[in-house]
């Protein structure tokens, strides 16, 4: 396998890894009606928290694909 091919299959198994560290069977879905009114309760929009959690995922699944896409270093620069 090429360098660059080993350089995307490490990235694809580092999500996938990183995808399957949360199982709903370590971490059960929550109650989203109760979150809800809790969240209402103390003024907190739940839609706030879920956009929070998500950029967050979004920004580590960015850095693991932009961590692969960059270019290796030349075979000079080793």
């Amino acid at each position: 396998m090429l360098e660059r091919e080993e350089q995307f299959e490490e990235a694809l198994q580092r999500l996938l890894h990183w995808s399957e560290v949360y199982s709903r069977d370590v971490f059960p879905e929550p109650d989203w009606e109760k979150a809800g009114e809790l969240h209402k309760a103390g003024d907190i929009s739940i839609d706030v928290i879920r956009l929070h959690c998500m950029r967050h995922v979004m920004e580590r699944v960015g850095q693991i694909a932009r961590e692969a896409l960059a270019e290796p270093p030349a075979a000079s620069d080793r």
